[in-house]
């Protein structure tokens, strides 16, 4: 049998069989194309897992080697206790119980060189330690490095463990091995820290394959050696993912990874069911529509064919007489195309004049379309105009108006309450009109223009019910077209042209938006021009206005310096004969002291007195200078190392008055280290010098991030508090809220704070109640990524 003896068979087949081969063959491909698609889907979410779990692994990993590192960095830390330089194991023991809550670990062990324990934290120091040299104990001996070990099973506890070993040398001979222990349990969180579905399971394993934790029975499994898939990578690539059985026998895509650092290996498994569940249960979908989609289709193929042979057959007789010249007349047959087609058949000779009556509108659409492409022309003209010059620009614009309009004059014109100037204008008898030539609004056709706000077009105004208007009585204009011109918003004026005879064609639709486009135009020339007037205006004030403020900015600059080194010089030479008065006014007191009557003894103690605050007021001023004459560059300065300066400065203050201090998170900030320290003391120092005679002082520092910007910190006490008039008072010089009180101070100690902080461009403030307490706050530019205590 041949292609032909197929083709002739093919044509032989009624619609309804075409109808039915043509729904099997649309459906088979894409059943076939579901069938591979899930499939091929399935395969892109298997390898999609498979990554995922990698990544997952990988985060699981760095999870678990942030635990670890946690505990490595308190070992680096313990490791350089004094204690240890001065072999003092009983101190050594009680820092290290300090230090052991602040890490995960339960308890800390001390050994000698050769392996026997000195210190464990578990028993009190002097009781006798375990014997037992752990096996870990060699391992760091032998490499000299850190050792994380594998699971064993503590002789104090009796419970799995882990242990992180570090070396500490002395001249170049390991003295002691300092470790700290670990709960197998503190690795669970980590499994546990990322969310992961509910199938999936995870365990970390030890250097030698044994489980450390488990998400699935950690109870019955932790101790264990892990899969082999698990023992063998540890020979093998430090990550990958595999397909093996698990502890409980059930199938798993496995994926682990190894640390390159410590050697242990984190792994996450997911079951295969979970992986096969969903592309078999797509097959078996697919399976079942795709048959009850076929056999849908061959169904409604057959009521489509039946419904599509019927209107067919009747259009044969009408289809004859249509070819005998008869009249055509078809009911409604059931079927769109048949329909349509009866249709045609009965439409055929109106179809002929309707075209007829097209051609005619045709005709007449063109000459509408040659007339608007004449006025987009004119606008394109005048939009090309070089914008060099305004007024030039302006007068060209209306001349090319006056063109395209057919209309001899036009004119621009500025109106103010009832007056109506001519700014601009063309065509018109010489002399009779010119620019800057005021006319009465009311006398104008532009009165018209602006009562209604739109363009306004008489052709013919003799017979219009304008014939009355002034300007008609005055100008005879028979012809007139008028758009009103806005500028930033504002009635400026008006665009017009006119002519002394009527239009030969009435103005159209084309020609009044001609009108609005060119006012529109003529209003941004016109705000353009004004704008750069202002701009030049401006420019030349602010020239005037930048030169004097450079002036006046010198000047200040050269008379602050002039002040600050006057203050510098001024301090620093009064402090010698100062210091002179003092030492004689001590001897006179010492020598003298009640062989004079008690006046004298008063007055010598007066002078004394006052000289010693004389001294600490130059001091004070001099530091106060010195902020400006001797700052340096800005850098970067850990705010907690200068609170810290600044409390072991005031430590027997604190001590003596019994002061309580908290201290939060402490940021690195932009500043400089002396001044840090001096900002700190000033403000502490004041919280203790005001504080209320029936409160224990407390005084509080914090440090909080502004939205990625500054860090604001606060000082805070519970002191006598201030009145809230007087909180800018006293960020000045000398100036001190109780100047005849007990309390001793210069005035320069808040308004030296407020120089360091706009030294180090931030800012301070403060706020406060009488009965309260004061808390200072300030501001200071970021200067680390993250913040230190």
């Amino acid at each position: 049998m041949s292609i032909d003896w197929f083709s002739k068979r093919y044509c032989q087949l009624r619609i309804n069989y075409r109808i039915a081969v043509l729904v099997i063959a649309c459906f088979l491909p894409a059943w076939l194309y579901v069938a591979y698609s899930s499939w091929t889907n399935h395969v892109r979410q298997r390898d999609a897992l498979a990554g995922s779990l990698q990544s997952s692994t990988s985060a699981l990993l760095s999870d678990m080697e942030t635990v670890i590192a946690t505990s490595e960095a308190a070992l680096k830390a313990l490791a350089t206790s004094p204690y240890l330089e001065q072999n003092d194991f009983a101190g050594f023991h009680a820092q290290a119980r300090k230090v052991l809550p602040q890490t995960s670990g339960l308890n800390f062990v001390l050994l000698a060189s050769d392996g026997s324990q000195i210190v464990n934290t578990l028993k009190p120091y002097g009781e006798p330690l375990p014997r037992q040299i752990p096996d870990f104990f060699f391992q760091v001996r032998d490499s000299g490095k850190m050792v994380l070990s594998d699971l064993f099973v503590g002789p104090v506890l009796n419970r799995p463990l882990v242990a992180l070993a570090l070396p500490i040398f002395r001249q170049d001979q390991m003295a002691f091995v300092l470790t700290i222990s670990l709960n197998a349990d503190t690795f669970s969180p980590t499994l546990d820290r990322q969310a992961r579905p509910a199938p999936w399971i995870s365990g970390v394993f030890d250097s030698s394959g044994t489980i450390v934790a488990r998400s699935l029975s950690p109870e019955k499994y932790v101790g264990q050696k892990g899969v082999r898939a698990i023992l063998d990578s540890l020979n093998g690539p430090s990550a990958g993912v595999v397909e093996t059985y698990i502890l409980e026998g059930t199938g798993v895509m496995l994926a682990y990874h190894r640390s390159a650092r410590y050697g242990w290996t984190a792994a996450i498994a997911v079951p295969r069911n979970v992986l096969e569940a969903e592309i078999n249960h797509s097959l078996w979908l697919g399976a079942i529509g795709g048959m009850l989609v076929l056999i849908t289709g061959l169904l409604l193929a057959q009521k489509m064919a039946r419904d599509i042979t019927g209107p067919i057959g009747a259009l044969i007789f009408p289809a004859l007489a249509m070819g005998n010249g008869e009249q055509v007349s078809l009911p409604p047959l059931g079927l769109k195309e048949a329909d349509e087609v009866g249709q045609a058949m009965t439409a055929a000779a109106a179809l002929i004049q309707q075209r007829t009556m097209e051609r005619d509108l045709a005709r007449n659409k063109e000459i509408e379309i040659s007339e608007e492409r004449a006025a987009l022309r004119a606008l394109n003209d005048i939009a090309a105009l070089p914008n060099a010059d305004a007024s030039d620009q302006l007068t060209k614009s209306l001349a090319l108006g006056a063109k395209h309009l057919g209309l001899p004059l036009g004119i621009i014109s500025h109106i103010e309450s009832d007056a109506y100037t001519i700014l601009h204008h063309e065509g018109g008898t010489e002399g009779e009109l010119h620019n800057g030539q005021v006319f009465s609004l009311g006398d104008t056709y532009c009165a018209l223009t602006m009562n209604a706000n739109d363009v306004v077009a008489v052709s013919h105004m003799a017979v219009s019910p304008h014939a009355g208007h002034p300007c008609y009585k005055t100008f005879s204009l028979e012809a007139y077209i008028g758009a009103p011109v806005t500028v930033r918003g504002r009635g400026f004026g008006t665009v017009n042209f006119s002519s002394p005879t009527p239009r030969s064609r009435p103005f159209d639709d084309g020609d009044i938006e001609f009108m609005r486009l060119l006012a529109r135009w003529i209003g941004a020339v016109l705000e353009r021009d004004l704008s750069n007037q202002e701009i030049l205006a401006a420019k030349d004030a602010a020239e005037a206005a930048q030169s004097n403020l450079a002036l006046e900015a010198h000047k200040l600059a050269q008379s602050n310096a002039d002040l600050e080194q006057f203050a510098y010089v001024a301090s620093h030479d009064l402090r010698t004969p100062l210091r002179n008065i003092i030492s004689y006014s001590q001897l006179l007191e010492h020598r003298y002291k009640e062989r004079l009557d008690s006046d004298a003894d008063e007055f010598i103690g007066f002078i004394v007195d006052n000289g010693k605050r004389m001294t600490v007021l130059i001091t004070d001023l001099l530091e106060y200078s010195r902020i400006a004459s001797q700052s340096k560059q800005l850098m970067p300065v850990a705010a907690a190392d200068s609170l810290r300066q600044a409390l072991d400065n005031l430590r027997t203050t604190i001590e003596e008055e019994g002061v309580e201090i908290s201290v939060g998170a402490m940021p690195v900030v932009m500043s400089e280290p002396s001044l840090m320290v001096s900002l700190f003391q000033n403000l502490l120092g004041n919280g203790i010098k005001y504080r209320h005679p029936d409160r224990k002082p407390r005084l509080s520092v914090a440090a909080q991030r502004l939205d990625d910007g500054p860090w604001r910190f606060s000082v805070a006490d519970n002191g006598i508090g201030i009145e809230p008039q007087y909180f800018d008072k006293i960020f000045e010089i000398f100036q001190r809220l109780a100047p005849n009180s007990d309390t001793v101070g210069t005035g320069i100690g808040l308004a030296m704070c407020r120089r360091i902080v706009h030294r180090c461009n931030g800012a301070i403030w403060l706020e406060s109640n009488p009965d309260g307490g004061t808390t200072f706050f300030f501001t200071l530019e970021d200067g680390a990524v993250s913040p230190r205590v």
